[in-house]
């Protein structure tokens, strides 16, 4: 299209604002990101059964729609055949010509225009999930001036534009889609013959693409798409004069649009006002406001072994909370980068402020000791927790200790589910017996254990309570020459009684056959597919028995996130075993915080399998598949907190090693500051100048990328020691972090360079290789405007009145604008980001609803409970740190299995303690993710690799020297 003189197509509108239509996929705030940072975007973001907007009344839609210069229809699960799952893009298509405006379709969004014009959709034979892929394209249209695309795949259906297979002619229009022309095509699968990647309506603004832009390992061409479509889109909108000066009005837009979008906060609370509760909470706890002062003594150790210390001081028995840093057999950390610090809780019963939240009522209950202080239904615990933490106001602790004190405990599967609209299944077994969803106990006492620097910090958060520090390390003082007393040897006897029961390979391998079903029916990406083991033991009185299973698993898995939890009084309490290889998410007091999902396995076999031999197992495209579509799940739902410009991608596909297994480790991080999209807007207006002062060039794109190796790094926490991440490479076109096959990263993602993280405690990461992102800006840099992060949003009227533009967001719109977190809104805050991941995508799959909803009913509706959850602490200094709940062992008191036996037991003189009536049933769970390329048989071998790990602790026949 021509245009009329020497009109700059890319003057319309410098910051363009689009309409993201989501539905409902866990990519979409990458897609947001990417709009952001490729086109200096304001983006509005509302989902596809925005109840505003119905099929009855389309006239509303269309008003709405006079807002906004384009919209982007979003990727997610479904079928084009099913309105519900594509719901408001269906109706882009038919638009009204004096309401028509650009539209570009991603994945659901290209299918669904293909489809209103005449194509059919159908299965793949070989589905493309978390595959990347050459895309074959002439340089036409979305693709002029672009080199070789590699991108990636998250589709088990597919545009076919012409009866026959492929069609006689790729490149014109099919007689049963003449309006239709192909773009591009995927000719790598000879399985899948042809399949096409893209196209553009002939006459109307439409464009669409099959892969995914925003991926991480789609390379760099996946920004120069998005951009040349907005050169494209712009040379429309010129040439349509009376819909570029046609705007909305906002109030439409408040009034019209609501939906979760690029933000994910925390809701507000209703009208509870909770100052006097903690007053009162916090006082019980014998920790007065305002200002709290961390007392604390440090001193040398060379014996700082947990279980010693723990057992000097008599925690074992009683309520406790401990999460630790297994140590190998050379007494050094097993992962020194994710966890070199153990956390010891010194909890008193009658003191202990404890945090309950039920999903099942939404019932927050808070109790001191035995008394319940406070209960509420209908309460949102999240508001509260974030409420909590921000009343005390701690200073002056030891800046290497990662934990003054503050919140130690859980967050169950169920609880997490809430946060997504996905409403739990209620436990119904016949035994039914009440149990929290969500459990913390607030530490005001504690022990903190430098494995590398060989301190150990005793602190308090109380007021006056020296003399607890000076007493307590007195005793510590004295580690060198305790002696550990030896669990009874009535323990192996006990454990020979257990009875043990394992899912049956054939139950196991049909739900991983459902769960492929749903898979190349197009309902979701990967499911990730649990199971529980339950072990029935005799019950005991003894209160240590737990402790001494706790010894035996830190002894046979050593873990960088070990914990022994036992929290609530006898007889409703819960104890947790966990030995998890796997952070979730921790976040420092400065800012920064860290993803870790695991996914890919390689059993050791007793030493037969070798680092080199696992790195081959490993590479292949199931695993690396599996573990792409977690990373950008993280990356969206740190992007919806954090914002464009604030997430890199430090560790790709790597490779680690632990006690029983290889894993396939990816590391994502974020800065709840800002300061990294700041730094970056510095970069492209410094560029900009540059190339002001240049001759004048014809761009190929709005936002044409650059991309080079940086090793300068600006970060607050440069002196810690810096350690390259596995896979990062070095190139001058678009460095990939993707270990071959991947070919390439998105210049929408950062690219790689050195910066320092975490300081190096439980649950903490050291410096790690990082991708950053330099692109020069052809356009002025937008007014950011963002929300806070649980933001009532009650904007004044006739602030709104003044607005131009649909990018002002309300309680009812969902509104990011390019670099948001330069606005003057508050930080993101570790909460909310905990709040906003959860359940963790490395347990549930993608998109993390639907894929949610169909585990329930795969999983035949059984609980998970504590297993899938996370467990960690919030600290009252400001950073927090969550694993998740892998490779651990769980029992709840009010669990029984089978009938009360009636007969007395033998009373033993052992320490052990008598054994009481009846069973006691503790629960290992184990699973791991199906794609479309797992076989039932891999999937339950790889289910029972991981079960063992913590299933040896219950076999009399392991025998542990502890």
């Amino acid at each position: 299209m021509s245009l009329p003189g020497d009109m700059d197509p890319y003057a319309i509108c410098a910051a363009p604002r689009i309409l993201f239509i989501d539905a409902y996929d866990s990519f979409a705030n990458n897609i947001v990101a990417l709009l952001q940072q490729a086109l200096n975007a304001h983006v509005t973001s509302i989902h596809i059964d925005h109840p505003h907007f119905t099929p009855a009344s389309p006239a509303d839609f269309y008003r709405y729609l006079d807002a906004f210069d384009a919209v982007v229809a979003g990727p997610g699960p479904g079928t084009v055949a099913n309105p519900q799952d594509t719901g408001l893009i269906s109706s882009l298509w038919t638009l009204p010509d004096d309401h028509l405006l650009p539209v570009l379709g991603i994945c659901l969004g290209f299918q669904s225009l293909a489809h209103a014009f005449g194509a059919t959709v159908e299965r793949l034979s070989e589905p493309r999930h978390g595959i990347i892929t050459r895309v074959h394209h002439r340089g036409h249209s979305l693709f002029e001036n672009l080199r070789e695309v590699h991108a990636t795949q998250y589709h088990s259906l597919h545009v076919k534009p012409a009866p026959s297979s492929p069609p006689s002619d790729l490149w014109s229009p099919s007689a049963q889609c003449p309006s239709l022309k192909p773009l591009a095509w995927d000719r790598d699968s000879a399985q899948n013959g042809p399949v096409l990647m893209s196209v553009e309506h002939m006459s109307k603004p439409f464009w669409g693409v099959q892969y995914h832009p925003e991926s991480i390992c789609t390379d760099s061409e996946g920004a120069g798409i998005v951009q040349n479509w907005w050169a494209q889109a712009s040379r429309w909108l010129l040439s349509r004069p009376s819909r570029r000066h046609r705007r909305g009005s906002s109030k439409l837009v408040k009034s019209s649009a609501t939906g979760q979008g690029f933000q994910n906060g925390i809701p507000s609370p209703k009208d509870t006002c909770w100052d006097g509760l903690h007053y009162r909470l916090l006082q019980a706890s014998l920790v007065n406001r305002p200002g709290v002062r961390v007392e604390y003594q440090c001193i040398p150790s060379t014996e700082g072994d947990v279980r010693a210390i723990c057992e000097l001081l008599e925690i074992p028995g009683r309520e406790a909370a401990v999460l630790e840093s297994g140590l190998n057999k050379k007494k050094q950390p097993i992962r020194g980068e994710t966890g070199s610090k153990s956390i010891i809780g010194c909890l008193e019963t009658e003191r202990n402020l404890r945090v309950e939240y039920f999903v099942e009522g939404q019932t927050l209950e808070l109790r001191v000791g035995q008394d319940l202080l406070h209960r509420e239904e209908g309460a949102n615990v999240w508001s509260y927790l974030k409420h909590l933490m921000e009343s005390i106001n701690v200073t002056q602790g030891p800046v290497d200790s990662p934990f003054w004190g503050g919140l130690i405990g859980f967050v169950s599967y169920e609880a997490g589910l809430e946060t997504i609209n996905v409403k739990p299944t209620p436990d119904s077994g016949a035994r039914k017996f009440r149990k929290p969803d969500l459990a913390f106990v607030f530490v005001t006492r504690s022990i903190v254990v430098d494995h590398i620097a060989q301190k150990i910090y005793i602190q308090s958060i109380r007021d006056e309570d020296s003399s607890w520090v000076q007493s307590t390390s007195r005793k510590l003082r004295t580690l060198a020459s305790y002696s550990p007393q030896n669990p009874s040897s009535n323990l192996s006897s006990i454990l020979k009684e257990s009875v043990v029961s394992i899912p049956l390979s054939a139950s196991y391998e049909n739900k991983v056959r459902a769960c492929q079903e749903s898979i190349r029916a197009g309902d979701s990406y990967e499911l990730c597919l649990t199971s529980q083991t339950t072990i029935h033991l005799p019950r005991t009185s003894s209160n240590t028995f737990s402790w001494n299973l706790y010894t035996r698993l830190r002894h046979l898995n050593p873990a960088p996130f070990g914990g022994y939890i036992r929290l609530g009084p006898p007889g409703s309490g819960v104890d947790i075993l966990s030995s998890s290889p796997e952070r979730f998410l921790s976040w420092t007091r400065r800012g920064r915080c860290q993803y870790r999902p695991i996914k890919g396995t390689v059993q050791k076999k007793d030493g037969q399998v070798t680092l080199a031999e696992a790195t081959r197992i490993l590479n292949s495209s199931k695993e690396r598949a599996e573990n792409l579509m977690i990373v950008d799940l993280v990356r969206h739902d740190l992007h919806g907190v954090v914002g464009a410009g604030n997430v890199r991608v430090s560790k790709l596909m790597g490779v680690e090693e632990y006690e029983t297994v290889f894993q396939l480790v990816s590391v994502i991080e974020g800065d709840l500051t800002g300061r990294w999209a700041a730094q970056e807007r510095e970069q492209e207006e410094e560029l900009l100048l540059q190339q002001q002062q240049q001759p004048p060039v014809v761009p190929r794109t709005v936002l044409p990328t650059t991309a080079g190796w940086n090793p300068e790094d600006s970060s607050e926490d440069s002196d810690l020691p810096a350690s390259t991440a596995a896979s990062s490479q070095t190139s001058s076109l678009a460095p990939s972090p993707c270990p071959s096959p991947c070919p390439g990263v998105s210049a929408s993602h950062p690219l790689l360079h050195h910066h320092h993280h975490h300081h190096h405690h439980h649950y903490s990461s050291s410096t790690q290789t990082s991708i950053s992102h330099k692109k020069a800006a052809t356009a002025a840099v937008a007014p950011p405007q963002n929300r806070a992060i649980d933001d009532d949003d009650d904007d004044d009227d006739d602030a709104n009145d003044q607005a131009s533009s649909p990018t002002t967001t309300t309680a009812t719109a969902t509104t990011t604008a390019a670099n948001p977190t330069a606005s003057t809104s508050a930080p993101a805050t570790g909460i909310a980001i905990l709040h906003a991941s959860l359940p963790p995508g490395s347990m549930t799959g993608a998109p993390k609803k639907r894929s949610c909803e169909l585990l329930d009913g795969i999983e035949e509706r059984q609980p998970r409970g504590v297993y899938s959850g996370v467990l960690g602490y919030l600290d009252v200094g400001g950073g927090g740190d969550f694993a998740v709940v892998i490779r651990t062992a769980w029992r709840w008191d009010g669990e029984e299995g089978g009938e009360e036996e009636e007969k007395e037991e033998e009373e033993e003189e052992d320490g052990r303690g008598e054994k009481g009536s009846g069973t006691e049933i503790w629960r290992v769970g184990a699973g791991g993710a199906v794609t479309a390329q797992s076989t039932p048989e891999g999937e339950y071998a790889e289910m029972v690799v991981k079960l063992e790990s913590a299933l040896r602790v219950f076999d009399a026949g392991v025998e542990v020297d502890v």
